[in-house]
């Protein structure tokens, strides 16, 4: 027995289509937030995390993104390094300013 809604649309398939929607709207929600400041290829990563620690501990919502072979598996990615194609750095998109200058003086301090 399921209840049934308007015009014999059942109930199981409303929460499965309202569902579906939210989790969309959370993906796509999520991606819009973030912006890429930088980014890594397999031989220059140090720098990357080097700049991801700068921004942590001045207080930026920072990530590093994983994209290539092991991206799905993360400890497969880390495990075998060359699996690793490419490595992003985002920051929240309200901090994006914020970084862009404090990255700029942690590159000129170590020029």
């Amino acid at each position: 027995m399921s209840i049934v809604l308007w015009g014999g649309f059942r109930l199981g398939y409303f929460v499965f289509v309202v569902l579906i929607a939210f989790g969309v709207y959370m993906y796509w929600g999520d991606k819009k937030k973030w912006r890429r400041i930088d980014a890594a290829g397999q031989w220059d990563r140090e720098a990357l995390q080097e700049k991801y620690a700068h921004l942590k501990t001045n207080g930026i919502q920072c990530r590093l993104q994983i994209s290539g072979k092991g991206s799905a598996e993360f400890c497969k990615a880390t495990s075998d390094p060359k699996s690793i194609n490419n490595v992003t750095l985002q920051v929240k998109k309200k901090d994006f300013e914020k970084s862009k200058r404090l990255l700029e003086k942690l590159e000129n301090t170590a020029d």
